[in-house]
């Protein structure tokens, strides 16, 4: 028998659907708080958002009359006809949000409007008027939403650890910082300031937020078209990172998901960043709102552009014009400043001991860079010899080398160790391949047993910067440098573990959630040589790491804060 839901139930059905989790309620009342003009927004959680959140602006707040119908169903503002919808340029407008919250907690609606000298009081708990009264308040509007989903105890279940809620609270209010530089934000934990944010530049909001380093490979970019504008925080390929986590799209203020205008951003960077990194593009775009539907996705994640076409080539563009305005020069100085610590440790892990028991002295990438950028006018024997030279690795014939070179054997020797533990990259000659056993794996071909044959490889040269070129009798290899180190230091990870204590501790920061996953995994970080201990809440010192981490710190404390772990995030 079809029956029409009871009123109560169909309400908690809607809240459901609306407000998932603490975050959804931080989503909302800032879409709120921002809508109502507001310059300082102050948010407060407890309990990871379970106990309480409490949000306080300086907006124009509202009125008794207001306050009496904003926490019923479809009660909003800014529509007034099925025309407004093609017209909006609010975050909020459905009508549903406070609705919604006042059914699934205790929520409070403290305002004033500007220029009132009274402001009152709205108390309603799990869809039930309580009192509506006057109440002493600044201009503007504080909403207190205590005990969520007391009414809907099944949906409690489905949350997660405080923590971690708590951490999907601050991501909400990151994004809605984010977007809105003018305007000035507080974020509070458990009564403790987490995270503040004075009104600045867009690129300032961008660098403040995700603590991006160094500031300086950051910029800010526009472009304008006749019915849409694309304003962007653009970092140059020196600071490329190995996840699409900042790729930021944003329009009309809101965070979406878009495949298309991503892979714009990708096709923007592509040749400029190697495989396997990802660039830092934040990317902000204001459209005429009739060409725009924003109403296609039930948190509004998602939109539907009528001149998307356009949109991703304008991002396209302004990228390529961007990279291209750097210069080849001003790229390399900005990669090898950005790395170049790492790199240099890199180059002498690579070159190793010299028969003295000393390390040769290695030149720095950017003096390999200036190298480079002098050695146009000489012959390309003497520009092959010179660059060798300056890397600090020897460049011979098929059985002589160089005298005037200084010669360092261990280039072929990260060959040969790579040869033998991984499947490096190779191009084999049809001619090499005659006559081998045809039941003879790759991975055999390159095991010990050929040492021999790998002791009559000789070295040629170096390509992009990133690919070792050997040469054994008429086969050619190219080897991958980067990975051969990684094979070479992980091997060394997992056959010694002996921690090396730190003279003076090295100190960092974590948020709430990452404290949790610390404190959890003390033990299982103790097992890999690393040695991390809470001095109070939110510092950590790492006291003893693995030898081989030395010049690596920044990549260990990430390692220590990303959620995961295990050895394979060494390789």
């Amino acid at each position: 028998m079809i029956r029409i839901l009871d009123s109560h139930i169909a309400q908690k059905i809607a809240a459901g659907e609306v407000i998932e989790r603490p975050a959804a309620v931080v989503r909302e009342l800032i879409d709120n708080a921002i809508d109502s003009g507001a310059r300082h927004i102050r948010l407060a959680i407890t309990d990871g958002g379970m106990k309480s959140i409490s949000l306080t602006d300086d907006g124009m707040g509202m009125s008794e009359a207001d306050l009496a119908i904003c926490w019923k169903s479809h009660a909003t503002s800014k529509i007034r006809s099925f025309e407004d919808l093609y017209g909006l340029n609010t975050l909020g407008f459905r009508g549903e949000a406070l609705y919604a919250i006042a059914a699934a907690a205790r929520l409070s609606i403290s305002s004033c409007p500007i220029g009132e000298s009274q402001g009152h009081q709205l108390k309603v708990v799990a869809g039930e008027l309580l009192e509506l009264t006057p109440h002493a308040h600044a201009p503007g509007t504080t909403v207190l939403v205590e005990d969520l989903f007391f009414s809907m105890p099944a949906r409690k279940e489905f949350l997660k650890r405080n923590s971690t809620e708590a951490k999907y609270c601050r991501d909400a209010f990151r994004e809605k910082a984010l977007s809105h530089p003018h305007i000035s934000w507080e974020y509070y934990v458990d009564g403790t300031l987490m995270e503040h944010y004075e009104a600045s530049s867009l690129c300032e909001r961008v660098v403040d937020i995700y603590k991006l380093s160094p500031p300086s490979a950051f910029s800010e970019h526009k472009v304008e078209k006749s019915h849409f504008a694309i304003q962007a925080v653009l970092g140059d390929p020196s600071v490329a990172i190995k996840n699409r986590s900042h790729i930021k799209i944003y329009i009309g203020g809101r965070p979406i998901v878009d495949y298309g205008l991503q892979t714009a951003v990708l096709q923007g960077y592509d040749r400029y960043i190697p495989g396997g990194l990802y660039p830092e593009a934040f990317i902000f775009i204001d459209s005429d709102p009739a060409l725009v539907d924003v109403n296609i996705h039930p948190a509004k994640r998602e939109v539907r552009l009528k001149h998307a076409s356009d949109v991703h080539r304008g991002i396209y563009y302004m990228i390529k014009d961007f990279l291209g305005n750097l210069g080849v020069h001003e790229l390399i100085d900005r990669i090898a400043q950005s790395d170049i610590a790492k790199q240099d440790a890199t180059q002498q892990e690579l070159i190793g001991f010299d028969d003295n028991g000393t390390r040769p002295t290695t030149p720095t990438l950017t003096q390999i860079a200036q190298t480079a950028r002098t050695s146009d006018s000489k012959s390309d024997d003497t520009q092959q010899n010179t660059l060798a030279a300056t890397a600090g690795i020897a460049y011979t014939e098929r059985e002589t080398v160089e005298e005037s070179a200084p010669h360092y054997s261990d280039t072929s020797e990260l060959i040969r160790q790579a040869s033998a533990t991984s499947d490096a990259a190779r191009l084999t000659s049809n001619a090499a391949r005659t006559g081998a056993d045809t039941h003879m794996t790759d991975a055999q071909q390159a095991s010990p047993a050929n040492a021999d044959a790998l002791r009559e490889m000789h070295y040629k040269g170096q390509l992009f910067d990133c690919f070792l070129i050997a040469e054994i009798e008429t086969s050619c290899y190219l080897v991958d440098q980067h990975a051969a180190h990684e094979r070479i230091r992980f091997n060394r990870f997992s056959q010694h573990m002996e921690s090396q204590a730190y003279l003076i501790p090295l100190r960092f920061f974590a948020e709430q959630d990452q404290e949790a996953y610390l404190l959890e995994h003390q033990a299982d970080f103790m097992e890999e040589g690393i040695e991390v201990v809470q001095k109070q809440r939110g510092i950590w010192e790492i006291t003893a790491a693995p030898a081989f981490t030395l010049g690596e710190e920044k990549a260990l404390i990430a390692y220590l804060l990303q959620e995961h772990g295990g050895k394979e995030e060494y390789e």
